[in-house]
């Protein structure tokens, strides 16, 4: 049976929406992938995830992410992915989650888990990424009548960046005939789903 767990971000419901995805993967068995985009410190992310799910009664959380200054996954970290009994994406830079695990090998192997019944999870980034086509990047969208532009704070695209145009593209599949937006509420995100949807 496939299964999907979704969320938009990492509010104060997390722990209560995570039970049924801890069991899905095999309750007090589950080894659960907690797939991150590495970086600087990305280990000071573990926590918020991980003591959830044990506090859930989870056997254990398996984080992997790129070794320092690796641009992709390595052999090892799919191999140890392929092993898990769940499959979590977490939240960051859609841009970089997108690159790592919509790459063939990883998301191969995320496919292949997904249809063998092992459940998918993910949070802001990892939820959008989960679907056909997606979006993984940008906060102004324009049509011919109008433009919009999403100023919430801590969700529109760092400051800098320069490109901040809506870019579309291929996840993970998971999830057919759908889109995703998180961060809804908070970002007065409506105007950008549509330009993606459409």
């Amino acid at each position: 049976m496939k299964a999907a767990f979704l969320f938009g971000g990492m509010t104060n419901t997390f722990e209560a929406c995570s039970a049924e995805f801890v069991t899905a993967a095999g309750g007090r068995s589950a080894m659960i992938a907690l797939l991150l985009m590495g970086g600087d410190n990305w280990e000071r992310y573990v926590p918020r995830y991980r003591d959830v799910w044990r506090r859930l009664e989870a056997a254990d959380v398996v984080p992997i992410a790129p070794v320092a200054g690796a641009t992709a996954l390595s052999a090892d970290a799919i191999d140890c992915l392929r092993r898990c009994t769940g499959i979590f994406i977490g939240g960051g830079d859609t841009r970089a989650y997108h690159r790592l695990f919509t790459a063939p090998e990883v998301e191969e192997a995320i496919r292949e888990m997904y249809v063998a019944g092992a459940p998918f999870g993910g949070v802001s980034a990892g939820a959008l990424i989960a679907t056909e086509s997606c979006v993984i990047w940008g906060s102004r969208t324009a049509t011919a009548t109008n433009e919009w532009l999403l100023r919430a704070k801590s969700h529109a695209d760092p400051a800098g960046d320069g490109d901040v145009q809506l870019a579309l593209g291929r996840g993970l599949g998971l999830l057919p005939d759908c889109m995703i937006e998180t961060h809804f509420a908070e970002s007065g995100a409506f105007p950008r789903l549509l330009q993606a949807m459409e």
